[in-house]
């Protein structure tokens, strides 16, 4: 059997796919059907890193599509010169050349049993070795010196530091170049580097010392500026020795000249579609790598996910209005009467086509208890499961939302309305009362410890163990397979019997990677191959950028949430505490660390206190969220604006922005419960303002790809002014914001005409006037 490939073209006739083609495919979002008749081939196989004198492992499974009943696969190699690999069960391992570093790729060829073929390119970065060592000497004598920041997710018992014979403690860290907070934490105390002049304020009223890695030079960019003449064309920050890409997994040799790139469509593409996407690395002679350039056509990429939390959104149906009747439970602690039927209301008025929303996240849909539990952590509330997170049956849906049918109406109605639709998929815990839990109490992690304490919220200690209630047993997948088996198999039955799109997946890091790969696989052979479409999968990590990207890569998650730029964008936005200069660099971070994956950039999350109060100032930087003697009311006018701000920030840059419900319109609540109100249609004139600029914004967003794929260039940072543009070959945007609280004159040095896209207006930007808490959006002029 050969590999065919079929594409059908609605929008053009004769048409030719090419470089421009393709390109036009991917902005304008043309249909573009894929038969596959292949049983045997490669899919977006990314570029791989390796350290100097280092080897590693890559399972090739999840980037093979093989159909042939016997899986068992014959390995080539060929075009090797810079490193060795060997295929062994299933992995390949490859590790350079003695003293090699720098761009490389091989070949590999398989067979399957069916005797069909397939090859691909493989681009390897090679890093030279590098160490960054911190010390620290106290003034007394010390037991434990730990150091923790956020390139080990601020855990303090990660990175020990050891001691010399000189008393002074060191440690080696091997972390990519950039900026990164840390503290010393010295047996318990948790203290900034006395050594270190270099700190910004921790939220709490103290600092964090800065770490400086790779000495803050001018890092090397590629930036795709042009696809005029049947070329892509980009441009480098610096000089470059060499450049490597792939097209469907195929090598090709761009061409270099001066600090240009140029890849010819003749010289890249041999079939009629690219499966693999385009990939683009480029270096310099001292072993710097640039940005990943990848281009593919995942319409994820082009998402805004909405997060509906059902029983706080639209009651349309009043006849499952059934709260826990208990004295006790406080009235947001108990259902408020949201369902399924509320959201397809909502659907069928239009109010998410009209915010521009393409994807609905529901909180979670499984049946939760119909009994009260009290927390054992103080304040030692009553909850009720009105969230979802506490699964009772896995396969019944919760009766307070709805019936199964109900549910799927609301998949079908988002579908007819070109929405997707992403289910909370709750694969940590259970509730006591689950007869899973009942049955094989085994497969769960024990909350008695050795040592008499109870393994609650030991997030550090026990991470893929520990219980986050008394109530709330937590799977020991590791030691318990038919456990794995059985979640998975009930994630699959959610997927195909309500016809989702994708998962997000609940506490990610507290679930072993066997698991989320185990699922990935699953996902890949009974959806994905079968129904030919994507199915997507983004997590909630609260953690640092490394440990979040553990768990992206085609072997697991699409993406995660961004909880560190999250971070930044609170100080920067509501609190006003740092400036605009923190917020560049988190978001520099960000892009070198995810590279690729579909992350997810938020205002607002339903485990935080709402941006709102945090930006009318009810609750300061280090204060209890949940205090319960806090009044959350919008009283203060630039409350609003600095939402706006914020919303321009997330919507103007690549990935795939969350709007948590009711952020929309600055809705206000402290901590949890207080931050999952009753949802507001009757909204005020400062509401509405905030509605219709976020409107306005994802308008924009869809009909620029700059701010969908592009790559973020720094135009002019302060500490109140930022101006940044987002480049996608002859897309060109340009974002201005102003914090402060008076007119604001910039000399940006930027030529050509521009169109401001809130106005209509063309003008020159050489200079630029934006009024206090103010932003300006402008696309160049070709």
């Amino acid at each position: 059997m050969k590999i065919k490939s079929v594409v059908r073209i609605k929008s053009f006739t004769s048409f030719t796919l090419s470089i421009k083609f393709f390109l036009l495919l991917t902005t304008y979002h043309l249909p573009l059907t894929t038969a596959v008749y292949a049983e045997l081939k490669f899919s977006n196989i990314p570029i791989l890193e390796i350290k100097q004198n280092s080897q590693i492992s890559v399972n090739l499974l999840p980037y093979i599509y093989n159909t042939a009943k016997d899986k068992k696969l014959d390995i080539e190699f060929s075009k090797i010169k810079d490193v060795d690999c060997i295929y062994r069960s299933d992995a390949l391992l490859i590790k350079p050349k003695e003293s090699f570093f720098g761009l490389t790729y091989f070949n590999i060829n398989i067979k399957n049993q069916d005797n069909e073929t397939a090859s691909a390119d493989i681009i390897v970065k090679v890093k030279q070795k590098s160490e960054t060592v911190v010390t620290y000497k106290p003034d007394s004598a010390v037991s434990d010196v730990f150091i923790a920041g956020e390139f080990n997710g601020w855990n303090p018992k990660t990175t020990r530091m050891i001691r010399n014979d000189n008393g002074i403690y060191s440690v080696h860290i091997d972390i990519p170049s950039g900026k990164y907070q840390y503290k010393f934490v010295v047996d318990g105390n948790w203290f900034a580097d006395p050594q270190n002049p270099n700190t910004v304020p921790d939220g709490f009223g103290g600092k964090n010392s800065i770490l400086t890695v790779g000495g803050g030079g001018k890092d090397l960019e590629i930036i795709p500026y042009s696809k005029q003449r049947g070329q892509l064309m980009f441009d480098c920050s610096k000089e470059i020795t060499k450049c490597l890409a792939t097209v469907d997994n195929k090598i090709c040799l761009p061409k270099i000249q001066q600090n240009k790139i140029k890849l010819a469509s003749e010289q890249m593409f041999g079939s009629e579609q690219m499966f693999g996407g385009l990939r683009v690395v480029a270096c310099d002679k001292d072993g710097n790598f640039s940005n990943e350039f990848y281009l593919s056509d995942n319409s994820w990429r082009d998402g805004v996910i909405y997060f509906v939390f059902i029983d706080r959104f639209n009651n349309g149906d009043k006849t499952n209005d059934n709260p826990v009747s208990e004295t006790s439970v406080s009235e947001l602690a108990n259902y408020l009467g949201g369902d399924f039927q509320g959201v397809i209301d909502k659907i069928n008025e239009g109010y998410f086509k009209k915010l521009g929303i393409n994807i609905i996240w529901l909180s979670p849909t499984i049946d939760n208890p119909e009994i009260a539990y009290r927390e054992d952590n103080p304040p030692n509330k009553k909850y009720t499961g009105y969230h979802g997170y506490w699964p009772k049956d896995f396969y019944k849906v919760e009766e307070h939302f709805g019936t199964s049918e109900k549910l799927k109406e609301l998949v079908e109605t988002a579908h007819k309305n070109n929405i997707k639709v992403i289910l909370d998929g709750v694969f940590n815990h259970a509730i006591i009362e689950n007869e899973i839990y009942k049955k094989n109490p085994q497969w769960f992690g024990t909350l008695e410890l050795p040592d008499g304490r109870k393994n609650i919220r030991l997030f550090d200690e026990y991470p893929l163990t520990t219980w986050f209630d008394s109530f709330n047993p937590t799977y020991d997948f590791e030691k318990n397979p038919d456990a794995q088996n059985y979640i998975i198999e009930n994630a699959l039955w959610w997927i195909k019997e309500f016809d989702i799109d994708g998962f997000r997946l609940d506490a990610v890091k507290h679930v072993p990677h066997s698991f989320w790969k185990a699922l990935r696989t699953k996902i890949r052979g009974e959806v994905e191959i079968p129904q030919n479409k994507k199915f997507y999968m983004v997590g909630e990590t609260i953690s640092s950028r490394e440990k979040i990207m553990e768990f992206v890569s085609p072997e697991e998650l699409d993406g995660q949430f961004d909880f560190p730029l999250y971070w930044a964008l609170r100080d920067v936005f509501a609190w006003e505490t740092q400036g605009f200069q923190r917020l560049e660099g988190e978001l520099k971070q960000s892009q070198k660390i995810y590279k690729n994956g579909l992350m997810s950039a938020f205002v607002g999350n339903h485990d935080f206190a709402r941006f709102s109060t945090l930006a009318d100032g009810d609750i300061k930087p280090g204060q209890n969220d949940k205090d319960e003697k806090i009044v959350a009311e919008i009283d203060k006018p630039d409350t609003y604006k600095k939402l706006k701000l914020a919303f321009t920030f997330i919507l103007t840059n690549p990935g795939v922005p969350t709007i948590y419900y009711g952020d929309e319109i600055g809705l206000a609540g402290c901590g949890d419960p207080d931050n999952r109100r009753l949802m507001k249609f009757d909204i005020t004139y400062s509401e509405k303002d905030v509605l219709d600029w976020v409107s306005a914004l994802i308008k924009i967003r869809q009909e620029n790809p700059a701010l969908r794929y592009g790559i973020n260039k720094t135009v002019q940072v302060s500490n109140d002014f930022y101006a940044f543009k987002n480049v996608w070959f002859d897309n060109e945007v340009l974002v201005v914001l102003n914090r402060s609280d008076e007119n604001v004159s910039k000399r940006l040095h930027l030529d050509g005409n521009w169109l401001n896209l809130f106005t209509g207006k063309k003008r020159k930007l050489e200079n630029i006037e934006i009024p206090p808490k103010c932003a300006l959006i402008f696309r160049k002029i070709l």
